[in-house]
């Protein structure tokens, strides 16, 4: 079986774990709106990400969506899930942003 170090070193490396340049890319792109929550799961290494975001204009909720696929772009094994949700009545004024990354099993 090994030193508990080596089996955490082993782990660390697994395939599916998601990188700390991805979570970070998501997470500033999403801070340029107002940041509602964020969940990140999996030890020792971090395979599954949650955010959500809420912006105020459909142009910029459009803009923030394609700057995050093309962050994640040619990742391997790494689909986004990404809703946005309108909100507000009879006209939208907030975008709700959700983006999940990872296995979607959590």
């Amino acid at each position: 079986m090994g030193r508990g170090s080596e089996v955490l070193a082993k782990a660390w490396k697994l395939e599916g774990a998601l990188d700390h340049k991805i979570i970070s890319g998501v997470v500033e792109e999403l801070d340029k709106h107002l940041l509602d929550d964020i969940l990140v799961k999996g030890q020792p290494k971090p395979d599954w990400f949650r955010a959500t975001a809420f912006a105020d204009d459909p142009e910029r909720c459009g803009n923030t969506i394609a700057s995050i696929l093309k962050q994640l772009q040619g990742v391997h094994g790494h689909q986004p899930h990404i809703v946005v949700f309108p909100k507000g009545i009879p006209f939208p004024d907030q975008f709700g942003i959700e983006i999940q990354i990872g296995n979607v099993a959590h």
